[in-house]
């Protein structure tokens, strides 16, 4: 008797559950020196009454436990499925985070809450939820599985282009960095501000930082969707959603719901960066991926030598960055870290493109 085939796994979801996991922990157990025992039982805070904060902290709690338990459940696919993988998806995340509390007991300026317990609980069971009930359609030939062979370009390399695009869009959340700038070390090499230097090369700077960032992107994604896909439409929305995410982390961390980050510069270099996209849509794809390389790496280069805007580089620290903390710092550390993940990535998909040719 011959044996059924088994469906292929999730791989976007592994591979987003890889980058989910060591986010949520860094998050939820920074920082990593400085513990000690304070004499609490590890789990009074069940009990206890504790205040709610912000609804926006709350919500950063479920909308984080969401996406954990969403992509671990469909991760799981096809080994567990159905009431299984509803259980596993939504209890583990749960225990996972009555733990993380407690050990919250150790940690210097954190304070355990039964409300963040319940938060992520929630969190979890909508996420496992939702994995279970969009499971049958993500493995119909008809469904999922055609939307990825219509849209997304063969082989296993665009579910990991799909992971980086995302992460790209945590960078906006970055403090006192250009618009999507990447990269950036000047603050751990306490580089000071110059004075005298022209206001134009601050200008000049934050063009190009924007444009070759945004640019990269851009031929990332081209590498990423299938042939004959309105890569330029996509895009456009990438873009777009990193504008409205800068939006989104301004009025967040400063209460302040105002568009002044939005300078001519870095509207100028958010325009070019899409006259550069446009102009490369017919680009072979290794030629593509090595254009994305040499901008990614002028880039870093530009924005590590040129000396920092006072205006931005001497910007106080925001109102609400302390309790954000934790959001911030996986913001800046992804910042930091993005472009030479991306680079390894184009570097890579440069030489599957050599091999087919």
């Amino acid at each position: 008797m011959s044996q059924p085939v088994s469906e292929p796994p999730f791989r976007l979801a592994r591979l987003a559950l890889a980058v989910v996991v060591p986010i949520v922990a860094y998050a939820s157990l920074r920082p990593f020196s400085g513990w000690r025992d304070n004499g609490r039982a590890p789990f009074a805070y069940l009990v206890q009454v504790t205040q709610i904060g912000s609804l926006f902290d709350v919500a950063l709690n479920v909308v984080g436990y969401v996406v954990l338990a969403f992509v671990l459940v469909l991760a799981l696919f096809p080994r567990w499925r159905g009431a299984r993988a509803l259980a596993f998806g939504s209890l583990v995340p749960a225990l996972c985070s009555v733990l993380v509390e407690a050990t919250q007991n150790y940690l210097p300026g954190r304070t355990p809450s039964a409300i963040d317990v319940l938060a992520n609980s929630a969190g979890a069971l909508i996420g496992a939820l939702a994995a279970v009930r969009l499971t049958p359609w993500l493995r119909d030939h008809r469904g999922g599985r055609q939307w990825r062979a219509r849209w997304l370009a063969p082989g296993h390399g665009a579910e990991a282009g799909l992971v980086l695009l995302a992460a790209w869009w945590l960078v906006p959340f970055a403090q006192r960095t250009l618009l999507v700038a990447s990269g950036d070390f000047r603050g751990n090499l306490q580089v000071a501000v110059l004075p005298g230097v022209p206001a134009f090369v601050y200008v000049a700077v934050e063009v190009f930082v924007v444009a070759a960032n945004a640019a990269a992107a851009g031929l990332l994604l081209r590498l990423v969707l299938a042939e004959g896909r309105a890569r330029l439409r996509w895009f456009a929305l990438l873009l777009a959603g990193a504008l409205a995410l800068r939006w989104v982390a301004r009025f967040s961390f400063w209460n302040d719901a105002g568009w002044q980050w939005l300078t001519p510069s870095a509207l100028a270099g958010a325009a070019l960066a899409v006259v550069v996209v446009w102009r490369a849509q017919r680009l072979p794809r290794r030629a593509a991926a090595l254009l994305a390389i040499v901008l990614l790496a002028a880039a870093v280069m530009v924005v590590n030598v040129a000396p920092p805007d006072p205006a931005l580089w001497l910007e106080g620290t925001a109102p609400r960055e302390t309790n954000l903390i934790a959001l911030a710092l996986v913001a800046r550390y992804t910042a930091k870290a993005w472009p030479f993940a991306a680079i390894a990535f184009l570097w890579l998909a440069a030489r599957a493109a050599r091999a087919r040719s």
